[in-house]
């Protein structure tokens, strides 16, 4: 335990060297935001469990470049968590957001900030309007297959061609454009870019 304690806090002081130089006045405001505040504990009183992941940046940089955001994407985000990634790709790709996250403190803090590209829905992501995604973006290693199979067939309704990235498995029903490695702070594990 006290192992992957340091380990994640390595993890984590590693991480934070490498921010983006144009996301670094956003990230401290939302930094101070979050200041004494444990996601884990806030999703633990308000789900009844501790589960909780957050992108790195580095990985979500990774992702964003590989898949070649832009100003003219709008990525959604399902279970956007506390919004940092989302807020990274507003500031530093210009994409417009769209961040699903059901935890009212997440949601509410994520407004407070004010990025204008990113806008929040406090609502079932597994209910999403997705109409307007050019990507959707999913962590959801910890979803249960059915929660994955609602999200893909959520997915294959969209009139036109979207990306999806998911993390851990590939989402059914759809191509693998390509998959490479992600780190995280409790390892590492495969990234999908998928077209439908």
């Amino acid at each position: 335990m006290v192992v992957t304690w340091v380990r994640t806090k390595l993890f984590n002081w590693l991480e934070e060297r490498k921010v983006h130089p144009d996301f670094t006045s956003v990230d401290a405001e939302f930094q101070a935001a979050y200041r004494g505040i444990n996601p884990y504990t806030v999703c633990r009183m308000f789900w009844g469990a501790s589960s909780y992941g957050e992108t790195p940046l580095s990985t979500m940089q990774e992702i964003a470049d590989r898949c070649g955001f832009s100003e003219q994407d709008c990525v959604i985000e399902m279970g956007a968590g506390r919004g940092r990634t989302a807020f990274f790709l507003a500031t530093v790709y210009g994409c417009r957001v769209i961040a699903y996250e059901k935890v009212p403190l997440f949601a509410q803090k994520g407004r407070e900030l004010g990025i204008q590209k990113v806008q929040w829905r406090e609502e079932d992501m597994f209910e999403a309007d997705l109409s307007e995604a050019t990507a959707i973006y999913l962590y959801g290693t910890m979803f249960s297959e059915m929660e994955v199979r609602k999200v893909a067939a959520a997915i294959q309704k969209i009139p036109r061609h979207v990306t999806i990235i998911s993390v851990s498995e590939p989402l059914p029903g759809f191509s693998i454009e390509q998959s490479f490695e992600g780190r995280f702070p409790w390892g590492t594990t495969d990234i999908y870019i998928q077209r439908t």
